[in-house]
């Protein structure tokens, strides 16, 4: 049996921004809303932790203890 993974398949895997950049997702699921001014010009995850940029220039990081 042959399986192919697509690029959009590993981009839900773990933690990430959702496609709008409003919602931080586990494994393509929504579980922490990003209020609008926290919407990141530039972002970084490593693991279960997330760092966000935003237009105001705060950063902020984000560590998750386990995965959902």
């Amino acid at each position: 049996m042959e399986m192919t993974i697509q690029p959009n398949d590993l981009a839900k895997q773990g933690y990430s921004l959702g496609p709008d950049q409003s919602w931080i997702t586990c494994n393509g699921k929504n579980v922490l809303w990003v209020p609008p001014e926290y919407r990141p010009t530039c972002s970084a995850v490593q693991g279960q932790m997330i760092s966000i940029g935003c237009a105001s220039g705060r950063v902020f990081t984000i560590g998750f203890s386990r995965t959902i």
